[in-house]
């Protein structure tokens, strides 16, 4: 995903892999995918998003984790709506399961008007 993403689909789902890196390298994953995603194409991310405030929860637990053990990081709805606005998408939904993991969808952000 760093050096190269297979062509020309119209979905691509990344599954528990984004909160293994820092926000530049997983920027740069996702960058790499904007660059073969067909146009109306979909990303689909598959991860633990963090409430926000400061109660308690197993996601923050895991962030701990991360941070400790690979340099990742668990992410908050806003954290990653940053990563997708650097990668050049824009976070259209975030779409909770009865797991802890949730559905962040993207699409390719317009470009900016002239």
């Amino acid at each position: 995903m760093f050096a190269e993403i297979p062509q020309g689909g119209d979905a691509y789902v990344f599954s528990r892999v984004i909160h293994d890196w820092d926000d530049e390298r997983a920027t740069a994953a996702l960058r790499n995918c904007r660059r073969v995603i067909e146009p109306g194409g979909t990303l689909v991310l598959v991860e633990e998003v963090i409430p926000p405030g400061d109660a308690p929860g197993y996601g923050k637990l895991t962030d701990l984790i991360m941070l400790v053990g690979s340099g990742g990081q668990e992410r908050t709805e806003a954290e990653y709506r940053a990563l997708y606005t650097a990668a050049g998408f824009e976070l259209v939904e975030v779409i909770p399961t009865e797991s802890r993991m949730s559905l962040i969808i993207g699409v390719l952000r317009a470009a900016p008007e002239a």
